[in-house]
Formats: C-alpha cells, sequence, structure tokens
C-alpha cells in the first residue's frame, strides 16, 4: 500500500472519529497491525503537510507514562471549523 493510500484511509477514520484517533488505535484498530509505524508516520506527515488532520499530545493519566498522540481530522476547506485559511 503507498503513502497516498493508507492517508486516504486514514484521513476517512479520522473524519468518522470527532474524538480523534490515536497512534496506537490507528495502528491495532485502523490497521491490525499490518502496516509498519513508518508506513503510518509518512502517510500522518502527508496529512500534516496538507493541512488536513492535526495532532495533539495528550498527558498521561494517574497511572503515568507517555503522553498519548491524538490525531484529528480538520473540516474540509469551506465548511467551516479549522480547515485551511
Amino acid at each position: 500500500m503507498n503513502t497516498q493510500t493508507i492517508a486516504a484511509i486514514l484521513l476517512a477514520a479520522l473524519r468518522s472519529s470527532p474524538s480523534g484517533l490515536s497512534r496506537s488505535e490507528i495502528s491495532t484498530k485502523l490497521f491490525r497491525r499490518n502496516l509498519r509505524s513508518a508506513d503510518i508516520t509518512a502517510a500522518l506527515e502527508h496529512l500534516l503537510e496538507r493541512r488536513d488532520v492535526r495532532f495533539s499530545r495528550v498527558a498521561p493519566g494517574k497511572r503515568g507514562g507517555r503522553p498519548r498522540e491524538v490525531w484529528e481530522a480538520n473540516a474540509p476547506a469551506g465548511e467551516g471549523g479549522e480547515g485551511v485559511v
């Protein structure tokens, strides 16, 4: 699967997930761990460059650990929200 195909799948999934998806959810739920992390990263970077997505780091809970990286889709241009300005 090439980067553009992965990016299209990711964008569709993010648009249907209002609260976004974590990197872990993208890997396990969306691609069932069948893609390399580098392939997912390349697709997310492609979408980020196009301003189709944004991400935030969420602090770990009471149990500690690493911050979660949560990805969300921006509103498509012309539909208000956080689309490309």
